[in-house]
């Protein structure tokens, strides 16, 4: 019987066509029904070959079909950044000539610059009180400034009654706090200042409160 081997793998080998192209040399052989060595080839090596070099040359079109997909999206990115700029600098041009007039510039769609804004502190908590207290807590609760910057968080102040300086009892997110570790027996004042990055309202009114 012809033995087609030799000749199919001289034509293609593993390692020059890779995993794919092999098998399809491969399973263009076959035995006969007893096991008994080649039989024959599906097809002969030449057809073989001219298949696998299809399969190759279309998969070299996909990998150059995606690499002009590629530089197409980045032609696109580039076109789009200069478009960008060139607007930016005819919308400058169009600011200056005008002096910013909100009037003029809404002709063409636009309009001026807002002049920044300061950031102003928060204004003055309002109505602190302490309605309950527990084991080693006082409660207290207040009202969000009516004026100033946006409160960002609150400072809770306490001090023991009858002295001067305040100390950091604990912060707050929410115009309500549980101060925890107090000692029992003692009087101690409370005020609350509403804070932001601009800085600090003024104190709240005061009240006292003891366990």
């Amino acid at each position: 019987m012809w033995d087609a081997t030799p000749e199919i793998t001289r034509a293609v080998t593993p390692k020059a066509r890779g995993d794919v192209e092999y098998a399809a040399v491969r399973d263009g052989k076959t035995r006969d029904p007893n096991g008994h060595g080649i039989a024959f080839p599906f097809r002969d090596a030449a057809d073989m070959e001219i298949m696998i070099t299809g399969l190759v040359d279309a998969n070299e079109g996909v990998a150059n079909a995606r690499a002009q997909v590629s530089q197409a999206q980045e032609n696109k990115a580039g076109v789009r950044e200069t478009l960008r700029n060139a607007m930016k600098r005819n919308i400058r041009y169009a600011e200056n000539t005008v002096n910013y007039d909100d009037g003029q510039l809404q002709l063409i769609g636009w309009s001026g610059r807002r002049p920044s804004e300061t950031p102003q502190s928060p204004g003055r908590a309002l109505d602190l009180v302490s309605p309950d207290r527990g084991d080693g807590w006082i409660e207290l609760t207040w009202e969000a400034p009516s004026e100033g910057g946006k409160v960002t968080a609150y400072r809770i102040m306490r001090r023991t009654l009858g002295e001067e300086n305040w100390t950091l009892a604990a912060m707050s997110l929410e115009p309500e706090a549980r101060v925890e570790n107090q000692e029992p027996g003692k009087k101690f004042e409370f005020c609350v200042v509403a804070v932001n990055k601009a800085g600090d309202g003024p104190e709240s009114n005061v009240v006292t409160a003891g366990l």
